[in-house]
């Protein structure tokens, strides 16, 4: 029987490494949920939001205003006014001799200062008229003023004719 035990034990260990269990399957990881949208990212809390779109300046009362429009015919004014009544701007129609020539202007009065009208420039320029420029109640210029040396809009008006100039001695 001796003879036979190196035999048995051998067979008993690879009996033995034969019956060791099989590998379970890992489980399945559970299912990712896909939102629609992407979750925006919270900004840090240490930033300031980000800045608002700067406001159109209001029109008001005052002796400003910003010309959209220089017509040699008035039929062609009431379109502009449209536009720009449509674009919530306040006009008004302005007949200027100038060169012995009547030029129909379209208008959008009541700045209170001369940088109140420029603040609203851009807005006008983006909105109605890329060519849009400031002028006053006093006088109004053309965007070719400024090139040719003609006084600011916001200069005071050139005294009478029959007084003679500040700078100037009487006789």
């Amino acid at each position: 029987m001796l003879s036979k035990l190196p035999s048995l034990m051998t067979v008993a260990l690879l009996a033995a490494c034969a019956s060791t269990p099989e590998p379970q399957p890992e489980p399945a990881p559970p299912p990712v949920e896909i939102s629609e949208a992407p979750a925006p990212p919270a900004a840090p809390p240490d930033q300031p939001p980000p800045p608002e779109k700067p406001a159109r300046p209001e029109q008001g009362s005052g002796i400003f205003r910003i010309s959209i429009a220089s017509l040699d015919r008035a039929e062609l004014a009431p379109k502009w006014v449209k536009k720009a009544e449509d674009a919530g701007y306040r006009t008004e129609v302005l007949a200027v001799e100038i060169g012995g020539k009547t030029v129909h202007r379209v208008l959008l009065p009541g700045y209170a200062s001369l940088a109140d009208a420029q603040a609203a420039l851009p807005f006008v320029q983006q909105e109605l008229a890329p060519d849009a420029w400031v002028t006053s109640r006093r006088r109004a210029p053309g965007p070719a003023d400024a090139a040719a040396g003609a006084p600011p809009p916001d200069a005071p008006p050139p005294p009478p004719p029959d007084q003679p100039a500040a700078d100037q001695p009487a006789n």
